[in-house]
């Protein structure tokens, strides 16, 4: 049981990167900069307890709103997941380092630090992790 659920949570994860590889290539133009987010709570298997198999969830996408600020702390943007179903907003953002933080206070754990080069835009992943 445990084999098929990795098998299982792998092919999601495959899944995942052959979306944000398709979005990438339909975001824009093809001199953009900017950042693709991909906001995701990860799959998890608990321990299988005596004569029961193993609790699993697969990954799950986060909707949420997210601010977006430059390493010295100026906030540049806001943007939001909750309109896409695969979780997902593209961002054109000037060449720089980034901060990308949930807006929600129990979740700023969770922010992303990335570097936007030059008509480029780079795919961020942000796994949810609560506690």
């Amino acid at each position: 049981m445990k084999t098929s659920n990795r098998k299982i949570i792998a092919r999601v994860s495959a899944l995942l990167a052959a979306m944000m590889l398709t979005h990438l290539a339909l975001a824009g133009p093809q001199d953009s900069s900017g950042i693709i987010v991909h906001a995701w709570y990860p799959g998890y298997c608990d321990p299988p307890e005596p004569g029961v198999g193993p609790w699993c969830t697969l990954p799950r996408p986060y909707y949420g709103t997210f601010s977006i600020f430059t390493e010295s702390g100026r906030h540049v943007a806001s943007a939001s997941t909750a309109e896409d179903i695969t979780a997902t907003f593209t961002l054109y953002l000037r060449p720089g380092r980034y901060i990308v933080v949930p807006d929600d206070p129990a979740l700023t754990d969770n922010a992303a630090t990335v570097t936007v080069r030059a008509r480029q835009l780079t795919d961020v992943l942000i796994w949810i992790t609560e506690y």
